[in-house]
């Protein structure tokens, strides 16, 4: 028997087009370049060791909370752009959530080619849906950390496999004392590389202005967007990480303070600039990935 043909993997990040426009992101299956976010709940793996047996308070039935108030497809905050200048034709970027164990994974398919336009509207989707998750995780009994990268994936119904997803779980592992997520080098040299196509004009389009740069010198996602702008906070999230700090284990409490800070002290969070990302890119070790 001669050696079955292979079939060709889809790598059209297009989910649909109609008269609204062209959605993007998220298709069933896709192979090549993509945004991934990798989002590890902490605490949970102690509550699976002490909160075993079925209950309300279960960690199953904490973990299956989480997961049902994180957006759906059609739930989820997205972001679009048009693609034209006559704005006839409405690009719109939709995220994709995945369990991968005891974690979560919000990806965005950006394959080589794109727009920087439809670069950035991707990473701002990105970014506010970690924040939905994020807020879905507070409320449900878990903080998380993790990291955002660029990269080549594979994904399809079941599975998500590659090295976008090696490179943010890898940069997640990298500082374990703190709740935040961390932004990869080859995303931070895309942003860059947008920031400096677009000028000064374009900076109101910049999703650099959700980031942050954190007291040790690392740049992660701000975390000032959990609560909502002047203090107010209708789900309670300062409240709730007070309780969850209050009640985990002495060493595990420093990971909460630096999240604790910036909520608490927004005026004091500092954004970096578009030098300050370049410079963190080139921070890292020689053979981190490239954009």
């Amino acid at each position: 028997m001669g050696e079955k043909a292979l079939r060709p993997l889809n790598s059209d990040p297009v989910v649909s087009t109609g008269p609204e426009g062209v959605v993007k992101g998220n298709p069933d299956e896709f192979y090549g370049q993509a945004i991934v976010a990798f989002l590890d709940l902490l605490g949970f793996n102690s509550a699976i060791h002490s909160r075993w047996p079925d209950g309300p308070t279960s960690a199953v039935r904490a973990f299956l909370n989480v997961r049902e108030s994180l957006p759906s497809a059609g739930k989820q905050v997205e972001w679009g752009i048009f693609s034209k200048p006559d704005e006839s034709d409405l690009v719109t970027y939709r995220c994709r959530f995945q369990g991968f164990a005891d974690s979560l994974v919000i990806s965005v398919a950006v394959p080589g080619g794109i727009n920087i336009g439809e670069f950035s509207i991707a990473s701002a989707g990105v970014f506010t849906n970690v924040r939905e998750a994020w807020k879905a995780c507070i409320c449900g009994g878990f903080t998380i950390r993790g990291a955002i990268e660029v990269g080549p994936i594979f994904w399809n119904l079941t599975d998500i496999v590659g090295p976008a997803l090696s490179n943010a779980i890898t940069i997640e592992k990298r500082d374990s004392s703190s709740s935040r997520v961390l932004v990869g080098p080859a995303f931070v040299r895309g942003l860059v590389k947008a920031s400096r196509s677009w000028g000064a004009q374009g900076e109101w389009l910049s999703p650099r202005q959700l980031l942050m740069i954190d007291g040790d010198g690392l740049v992660c996602l701000s975390p000032k967007s959990l609560i909502g702008p002047a203090g107010k906070d209708p789900l309670g999230i300062l409240q709730r990480l007070d309780q969850l700090r209050g009640e985990c284990p002495l060493e595990a409490k420093a990971k909460y303070d630096g999240l604790l800070r910036a909520l608490k002290n927004p005026q004091q969070v500092r954004t970096p600039t578009v030098d300050d990302l370049e410079a963190y890119a080139k921070s890292w070790p020689v053979g981190a990935p490239e954009c």
